[in-house]
């Protein structure tokens, strides 16, 4: 399967990076994250699907591989109530992104690249029996190592290795306030609103104040959890989870 993914995109590889193309990106990246926010599962695949269609190489394949993955990620986390599903989603997240990664491409790119994959190996575990579950956390965390070399400033380098503190059992390592610590750096990273290459990752903001917000909840914050939720959707208006959560409060 390694290789599969990007064998796809560099198959129908067109001349190089075109003018429209990193454009063309960021439209890509905005649809995965309109679908993300909505819960629609037929909009991530599609979008999936038109990334592993995109015509490029070099730099542009692998953002066209990266945006494969990022939906695959998305759509792993819509299907958790099924466990095939969402395995296999986050598998093909995982190889998607180990392929492209193989490619040895470096800086800023690869920190992106290390730290989503982090995401899914993490986030695939809950799908694994051990001893499965004890080596995909342990991939987990060398990719947020990686990637933490590459770009300690990332802002989806600092929400991964965040929410991976929220979502470990403490026994594992996992420590909420600590969590909620990166997840405030975080937040001021994005309002700091730097700029970013055309076609470049720039998700993640209303992520991180969905899970300010969570943790807010679960100590009995209801004004600053209201106010967390509140924000991820001044930012996502159609955020889901997070009108569902601010609702419940």
């Amino acid at each position: 399967m390694r290789g599969l993914y990007l064998l796809s995109l560099l198959l129908a590889a067109g001349p190089g990076w075109a003018a429209g193309d990193a454009s063309l990106l960021d439209a890509l990246q905005e649809r995965i994250s309109a679908a993300w926010h909505a819960q629609d599962i037929d909009g991530l695949e599609a979008a999936r699907a038109e990334a592993l269609a995109f015509q490029g190489e070099g730099e542009i394949a692998f953002l066209a591989g990266y945006y494969a993955a990022l939906a695959s990620f998305r759509i792993g986390d819509l299907v958790a109530d099924n466990r095939r599903r969402a395995r296999d989603a986050f598998d093909a997240c995982i190889d998607e992104l180990e392929a492209l990664l193989d490619e040895g491409v470096g800086g800023e790119l690869a920190a992106e690249g290390h730290a989503l994959l982090a995401g899914c190996y993490g986030n695939s575990a809950a799908f694994y029996r051990p001893p499965r579950v004890i080596m995909r956390g342990n991939r987990a965390q060398r990719n947020l190592e990686r990637a933490a070399e590459l770009a300690a400033d990332n802002p989806r380098v600092i929400l991964q290795d965040a929410l991976s503190d929220y979502s470990r059992p403490a026994m594992f390592g996992g420590d909420v306030e600590l969590a909620a610590q990166k997840l405030d750096s975080v937040a001021g990273i994005f309002d700091e609103g730097r700029d970013v290459p055309a076609g470049h990752p720039t998700w993640g903001a209303p992520d991180t104040w969905l899970y300010i917000g969570r943790i807010r909840a679960a100590v009995g914050d209801t004004e600053g959890a209201s106010a967390a939720f509140s924000r991820a959707l001044e930012l996502a208006p159609d955020f889901r989870l997070a009108r569902q959560d601010l609702d419940s409060l």
